[in-house]
């Protein structure tokens, strides 16, 4: 649920804060449904959280060559968590949906740190180093909900709402430190941020469906926190996309996904 990439020209003007960075998630999270009745049922899960981040940025510093430093931070750790959902039909035309997702805390203990410098200042940046980091993947609450506006045609809506102001700061805190070397301390100070969705499903045929839909995605990032690690803006989602039945027990789904980011 959570990953990004980002990467930088080399000579960027902020190759000192950032040239490139890459946050992956990856939640394996086992869940047990129960249906209570022909309308209600509940579910409840256990999430394993696995992450990753790789980071590269510049050190003002140059060799005789006028090359400039460079440091590469790389780790990865797991966490625990759980979701808890619930759905409700109290129609046959509608029927509502809701779901919660706790806060992962990515601990990270034994992250590595390597410092490309010239030979002269070695002492001063360890070639190899450790770091320890801390990363909360906000928790969120979705609310859904279909109509069936007629045999063929679906409608749908959804509310997400995540707390992102969980993730304060971004620090590095090296294992060793030197004069030149001190731990890396980013305030970041997200606000809660929500994304609407809208979509509909017409049914062509007993092979064919149809799809169409729009989203609209709040930033979470305060005007005074602008980053070049993790840019943030509006952004409007625009998708499509279609189910394709040739023979009984083949199904085949084709989507297309247009994001546009405003400033």
């Amino acid at each position: 649920p959570f990953g990004s990439s980002t990467v930088w020209d080399d000579d960027w003007a902020g190759r000192f804060l950032i040239q490139n960075i890459s946050l992956l998630s990856v939640y394996f999270q086992p869940t047990l449904a129960y249906q209570i009745n022909d309308k209600l049922g509940v579910g409840v899960g256990l999430v394993y959280a696995y992450g990753k981040v790789e980071l590269e940025k510049a050190i003002p510093v140059s060799g005789m060559d006028g090359s400039e430093g460079k440091a590469s931070l790389e780790g990865s750790t797991g966490a625990l968590g759980f979701n808890a959902g619930l759905s409700f039909r109290p129609s046959e035309k509608l029927e509502l949906g809701l779901t919660y997702r706790s806060t992962v805390v990515m601990e990270m203990d034994e992250g590595e740190a390597v410092f490309s410098v010239p030979a002269s200042l070695s002492q001063n940046f360890p070639a190899t180093n450790a770091f320890t980091s801390e990363l909360p993947l906000p928790g969120s609450v979705n609310v859904g909900l279909s109509y069936k506006l007629s045999e063929k045609l679906i409608a749908g809506f959804d509310f997400h709402y995540v707390f992102w102001s969980e993730y304060d700061s971004l620090v590095f805190d090296f294992e060793e430190n030197t004069s030149s070397l001190e731990d890396s301390r980013n305030p970041r100070l997200l606000k809660d941020n929500f994304i609407v969705r809208v979509g509909a499903q017409y049914t062509m045929s007993d092979k064919l469906a149809l799809r169409a839909g729009a989203y609209y995605d709040s930033p979470a990032v305060e005007d005074d926190y602008y980053s070049p690690e993790t840019p943030d803006a509006v952004k409007i989602g625009l998708t499509t996309g279609l189910s394709y039945s040739p023979v009984q027990g083949l199904d085949i789904d084709l989507s297309f996904l247009y994001v546009l980011g405003i400033e």
